[in-house]
């Protein structure tokens, strides 16, 4: 019986093991790019809730104590598939819509320093589901 010396190729341990190594890698690579998105929509979420801050102090300007919801809305780049927008007792609160993009993302998580589940950033309130905003317009406002 003869023994052959010069094998080729690799043995299923050698490519078991590169297969597992390269699984690793993937889980790995995988979590902290969902961790970017995540972040990426986080902030995203916060310049738009500036951007309805902006318009609807431009809004305010505009309309006056007689400003509505709905002007506050017609004043920002509004879309109602991705988030809601309601105005009540002096504070504007921007909402992910169910099954947006935005669905799921803990904001205080993104985007407060530690384990804070809120905190200030430029004006706005950030809490794990939600951003609020205090705004509220009245004509002793305008006149000052």
């Amino acid at each position: 019986m003869k023994l052959l010396k010069n094998k080729n190729g690799f043995t299923l341990i050698e490519l078991l093991a590169v297969i597992v190594v390269l699984a690793i890698i993937m889980v790995i690579a995988t979590t902290q790019i969902n961790n970017t998105i995540k972040k990426s929509r986080a902030d995203s979420f916060l310049n738009t809730a500036k951007m309805v801050k902006k318009n609807a102090d431009l809004a305010c300007a505009q309309y006056g104590a007689s400003l509505t919801e709905d002007d506050i809305k017609n004043a920002t780049d509004y879309d109602p598939d991705e988030y809601s927008i309601t105005w009540t007792s002096g504070t504007i609160t921007l909402a992910p819509q169910d099954g947006s993009k935005f669905d799921g993302v803990d904001f205080a998580d993104y985007l407060c320093d530690g384990e804070e589940a809120s905190c200030e950033t430029d004006g706005v309130n950030v809490n794990a589901s939600n951003m609020t905003i205090g705004f509220s317009c009245s004509d002793s406002e305008l006149s000052s």
